[in-house]
């Protein structure tokens, strides 16, 4: 129920209080935050145990690819310096697949860890 006072919009909440006009606002911003679900206990448990495993998995596979391509920057480095002795074909190899490794890996963190829909 709105009523005016002193030229000031007067809100009153649900215990019969008198909310001024910053008061409502900020108490309707709160309620729009809270959840309004019906959701079970475990339902929710699960949801936010599911989350932790895909941030889990996401900073492990994040964490394998920087490894990855350290390593590989590494080997490179050591072949260029001369001190790593490959076939031109084998170095080729090694890098090729490396960074299709990382391209396809980030690929599956963003569809599967990170679904569009």
């Amino acid at each position: 129920m709105d009523e005016q006072v002193d030229g000031q919009s007067q809100v009153q909440d649900a215990g019969g209080a008198r909310l001024g006009q910053d008061e409502a606002e900020l108490a309707d911003a709160i309620a729009g935050l809270l959840p309004r679900t019906t959701e079970e206990p475990i339902a929710i448990r699960e949801r936010e145990q599911r989350l932790r495993l895909r941030d889990w998995y996401a900073k492990s596979i994040l964490i394998g690819l920087g490894a990855e391509a350290f390593a590989s920057l590494v080997a490179l480095f050591l072949l260029g310096l001369g001190i790593l002795h490959l076939d031109r074909w084998i170095a080729d190899a090694f890098f090729v697949t490396v960074f299709g490794e990382i391209v396809g890996l980030a690929n599956i963190v963003v569809k599967h860890l990170f679904p569009s829909g």
